[in-house]
């Protein structure tokens, strides 16, 4: 509730935070596959930023959208400079990098 606030500053931050956590992965990447999926997640976070605070919308559907959209998705919820939580690994099953499986 505290991002979806009005204050455009933490929206931002969160975004920053976003973008520096794709940015990490994108380093880490091993295969074009990997890199495709991170670039895919980075436009996708990035268009429904943008679109959110261009029209003013409710910001909490994009910040969930935003942890669905990312490579290794809920491993993003630590938001604690790439860190994951606790009892999790970000380089585990879904990670960047990671094969994943498809429903």
């Amino acid at each position: 509730d505290a991002l979806a606030a009005a204050d455009p500053a933490l929206f931002e931050t969160f975004v920053d935070t976003v973008n520096g956590w794709l940015a990490a992965r994108l380093h880490a990447a091993a295969d074009r596959g990997a890199l495709a999926r991170i670039a895919d997640a980075w436009d996708t976070v990035n268009r429904a930023a943008a679109l959110t605070q261009g029209y003013n919308l409710d910001r909490r559907p994009m910040i969930f959208d935003s942890f669905g959209a990312c490579p290794g998705g809920t491993r993003l919820i630590a938001l604690d400079h790439g860190r994951a939580c606790p009892g999790q690994s970000v380089s585990g099953p879904g990670a960047a990098g990671s094969p994943r499986r498809r429903p």
